[in-house]
C-alpha cells in the first residue's frame, strides 16, 4: 500500500505548450512514480489539487495535473459565446486535442529525473475521466500501468455530443493498464449506464487478468467526487502503480 509523508512541494510548468501543475513530497526519494490528473469540462486543473493530488503526495507520489484545452490561460475570448451556441461541439474539441496533448504532458514527464516514466498513472474526473480512459487505451509512450476514471463523462448512442467512440475506438488496446471506473448509479450528468456499458465491451479483453479491471458502483450518488471515491483510488493506485 501507499505510505504517508506529510509534505510537499507545488510548482507550475509547462509542457510543451501545456500548463501544468506538479505536487511532490519533499522528502521521498527519487525517482517518483507519478500520476496525472485531468479535470473535468466546467473545471480547472487546480479544482481536485486538495481531493487528489495531495492525497497522492501524501503517499510519496508525484501528481501532474495539465490545463485541458481551450481552458485557464489558453481560453479563447470566444470561449462563453461557443459554449453557449455549441456547448456538444466545444466539449468534443477539448476533449479531443487534451488527449492528443497527453503525449506533450508523458514527454515532460520522461524529461524529469525526479520522475519514474515506468510508473505512470492517469486519473480523471468527469470529461477529465474520458480523457484518462481515451489515453489508456492509446498508443502513448510510456504507457500508463494503471488508471482510474471517476464519473467518466462522455457520449452514449442518444447523446447530442458529436464524438466518434464514447471511450476508445478500440477497448483492446486497454489491457494490460489496470483499469478503475467509478460511478454513481444516479448520476445523470454522465448517465451510468455509458460507463457499464463500456466496461461490458472491456471484460473480454482482461480475461487473462481479470483482477486489472474493476467497475465500482455508487448506489445512490450523482456527479461528484466523494471522499470514499478518493480512498477506493489510492487503494487502486497502491495496488498497481
Amino acid at each position: 500500500m501507499l505510505r504517508g509523508r506529510g509534505t510537499y512541494r507545488i510548482e507550475r510548468w509547462f509542457a510543451g505548450g501545456v500548463p501544468l501543475v506538479s505536487v511532490q513530497p519533499v522528502e521521498a526519494t527519487a525517482p517518483l512514480p507519478v500520476v496525472t490528473i485531468y479535470h473535468r469540462f466546467s473545471g480547472r486543473n487546480t479544482d481536485d489539487l486538495l481531493r487528489l493530488a495531495l492525497p497522492l503526495a501524501d503517499s510519496g507520489v508525484a501528481a501532474v495535473l495539465p490545463e485541458s484545452a481551450l481552458h485557464g490561460e489558453r481560453a479563447p475570448q470566444d470561449f462563453e459565446r461557443r459554449l453557449a451556441d455549441d456547448r456538444d461541439g466545444l466539449f468534443t474539441d477539448v476533449l479531443e486535442v487534451t488527449v492528443r496533448e497527453a503525449a506533450e504532458v508523458f514527454d515532460w514527464i520522461s524529461s524529469r529525473e525526479e520522475l519514474d516514466p515506468s510508473r505512470i498513472g492517469v486519473i480523471g474526473t468527469s470529461m477529465g475521466g474520458a480523457v484518462a480512459l481515451a489515453v489508456s487505451c492509446g498508443h502513448h509512450s510510456p504507457a500508463p500501468k494503471v488508471s482510474v476514471a471517476l464519473m467518466p463523462t462522455a457520449p452514449g448512442p442518444k447523446s447530442t455530443i458529436r464524438q466518434e467512440a464514447a471511450y476508445s475506438p478500440r477497448p483492446e488496446l486497454c489491457f494490460p493498464t489496470a483499469l478503475m471506473i467509478v460511478h454513481g448509479t444516479e448520476d445523470r450528468t454522465a448517465p451510468y449506464p455509458n460507463a457499464r456499458s463500456f466496461y461490458d465491451t472491456l471484460v473480454p479483453h482482461y480475461s487473462a487478468a481479470p483482477e486489472r479491471l474493476r467497475f465500482v458502483d455508487m448506489p445512490g450518488e450523482d456527479h461528484r467526487v466523494g471522499a470514499y471515491w478518493i480512498e477506493e483510488t489510492l487503494s487502486w493506485l497502491g495496488r498497481f502503480l
